[in-house]
């Protein structure tokens, strides 16, 4: 089973509208955090939440966070749960490098205790399962020759769904598949 890495915030992107919002200017990115969940790992190392005056988590481990998808895919893709990450937050227009030591997403576990891929799948899927789909999707199709040497997934939405993108690498061709994140379904597979 994996085992998302938890940082225990809710928040959104900054866009313009959250800038005027928040009175900030308008070229700065980053992840507005509009709320901490209590006791989780975000709370414990002392990260602030507030629709008024949150913090903006502007890096994570030293890159640069513009969105919360940036957010989001660094955790999934670099790191653990029990990992310590440092986050550098503006905190009333002064930035401070805080270290947060990650939880493991609540309920994670229940979502892979069943063994049949794709259609019998309860609950959302993460993103080693939907690297572990979209494999199952290549190689059942003979999309691609020699084996896969790269991996990447991202967390997307296509036509309003979650999905996941994952491109798959060998070394002569490349293949992108969107997996929804829901059921697992492969809405599209293109190779390159």
């Amino acid at each position: 089973a994996y085992n998302y890495p938890y940082l225990g915030i809710s928040g959104q992107s900054i866009s313009p509208q959250v800038a005027k919002l928040h009175e900030l200017t308008n070229t700065q990115l980053g992840v507005y955090v509009a709320e901490v969940i209590r006791g989780g790992p975000s709370d414990s190392a002392g990260i602030v939440g507030s629709e008024e005056t949150g913090d903006i988590i502007i890096a994570i481990d030293e890159q640069s966070v513009s969105s919360f998808e940036d957010l989001v895919g660094y955790l999934v893709t670099e790191t653990a749960p029990g990992q310590t990450v440092t986050l550098t937050v503006l905190r009333s227009g002064e930035q401070r490098q805080i270290p947060v030591t990650l939880g493991e997403r609540p309920n994670s576990a229940q979502l892979v205790s069943n063994p049949s891929a794709g259609s019998g799948q309860s609950g959302p899927v993460n993103a080693r399962q939907a690297i572990e789909l979209a494999e199952q999707a290549v190689i059942d199709g003979n999309l691609v020759d020699g084996d896969i040497i790269q991996r990447i997934v991202t967390p997307s939405v296509s036509n309003g769904v979650e999905v996941w993108e994952v491109e798959l690498t060998t070394d002569t061709q490349s293949a992108k598949v969107t997996v929804e994140r829901e059921t697992g379904e492969i809405l599209e597979v293109v190779v390159e």
